[in-house]
């Protein structure tokens, strides 16, 4: 399943970073994209989110959201597409990224 949450980083009983991770706990998965409207340095300052956290600056538009949502799972494919495949057990990693080329067998 796919998951997206947006969550803003100032609230009165959790910081966003908080509430993320409480999120995540759940839905390992779960992409999500924080808002603020204070500044990034306050932000950090305070440590509420982790690094490389996908972030948007309050006040926006419905499609500067959408435009920032769509980057976000765009980043997520490129990911997905740059990550290396798995193995497991006694497959070789050669033979199972498809570099293997058996000496008795030609084309």
């Amino acid at each position: 399943g796919f998951t997206k949450t947006v969550i803003d980083v100032i609230m009165p009983r959790m910081n966003g970073g908080e509430v993320g991770a409480a999120v995540r706990k759940n839905k390992p998965g779960a992409r999500i994209l924080f808002m603020s409207g204070y500044p990034a340095d306050f932000v950090q300052q305070k440590s509420m989110l982790e690094e490389g956290a996908e972030a948007i600056r309050k006040p926006f538009s419905p499609i500067v959201l959408a435009r920032k949502v769509r980057e976000a799972l765009d980043k997520k494919q490129q990911l997905l597409r740059d990550r290396k495949p798995q193995y497991s057990g006694d497959i070789p990693p050669e033979l199972y990224q498809g570099r293997y080329r058996d000496p008795g067998f030609s084309l």
